[in-house]
């Protein structure tokens, strides 16, 4: 879902620099009207504490769509589509040089195992990420986060379950790039806490993702620096059979101080404060 929102929205951002060693945040400040004046369809999260966003499952006869954006990025998509700006700039400038990382902690278990195939579109999608502005004038969306009701297993599409996932989707104003997604399976008796960090490494342009303190290394390769960076959460919730009345959250971890996961020597926050 995030990669078709970048469709519409990948075409905005607006620029300001978190000074170092300050609390490194991201304001989600966009109300219920900003965000459905922009796309009718999306409500805002139900509850919304500073990052964490939650909401709680419930049987849906239709898709129910959630998002938290700031305004300053409602406002730029706006501009945009009017045309009184023809660029995006990231509300966050990233450093040309080293490596940067967020992370994101999902509240999505215990869940119930599914008891048989499910229908098409059904389930609950929860992603959260960042899009960010390269040198070259396209775009980069690095996102991670949980869906139910997935094939995870490559060798047999037979086998559905509950899974992370990790993607980047590297887009013009034109369309889609390049595309890479991968599904890490995870069942009632995984964490209640799923936690999934990214890093970016601006020397070799390589992006990294950790889950739950296993390192999976670099799994993408990029060919321009990442200049600036803004941040979107989506979820959806459509037609639930299983999990009706369980409670999902997701978190956009991005100061240094709350950052759990070990990266790389010398990796520091997106607003230049170094993660020991």
């Amino acid at each position: 879902m995030l990669n078709t929102l970048l469709e519409k929205s990948a075409k905005v951002m607006s620029g300001a620099t978190c000074p170092t060693n300050h609390l490194c945040s991201y304001d989600f400040d966009a109300t219920a009207e900003d965000i459905s004046s922009l796309y009718p369809h999306y409500c805002k999260y139900p509850v919304v504490e500073g990052q964490k966003f939650s909401f709680k499952a419930q049987a849906n006869q239709e898709s129910v769509f959630f998002a938290a954006y700031s305004k300053a990025l409602i406002t730029q998509i706006k501009d945009l589509n009017n045309g009184v700006i023809q660029t995006l700039e990231g509300e966050k400038s990233i450093s040309p040089t080293g490596i940067v990382a967020f992370e994101n902690e999902l509240n999505v278990l215990p869940l119930r195992p599914l008891t048989n195939l499910p229908e098409a579109n059904t389930g609950i999608l929860i992603e959260s990420g960042v899009y960010g502005v390269l040198s070259d004038g396209t775009y980069l969306m690095i996102g991670c986060g949980f869906a139910t009701n997935q094939s995870i297993n490559e060798l047999d599409d037979t086998i559905w379950g509950n899974a992370i996932v990790v993607k980047v989707a590297h887009v013009s104003t034109s369309g889609t790039l390049d595309f890479f997604q991968k599904l890490y399976a995870i069942n009632e008796t995984s964490l209640e806490l799923q936690r999934i960090g990214i890093y970016i490494n601006q020397n070799t342009k390589q992006i990294g993702f950790v889950l739950n303190g296993v390192d999976l290394g670099y799994l993408y390769n990029f060919n321009n620096l990442l200049q600036s960076a803004f941040f979107v959460s989506t979820s959806m919730v459509s037609q639930l059979v299983n999990d009706i009345g369980s409670e999902f959250s997701t978190e956009v971890i991005t100061d240094h101080s709350r950052i759990k996961l070990e990266y790389p020597a010398g990796t520091t926050d997106i607003c230049g404060n170094l993660i020991l």
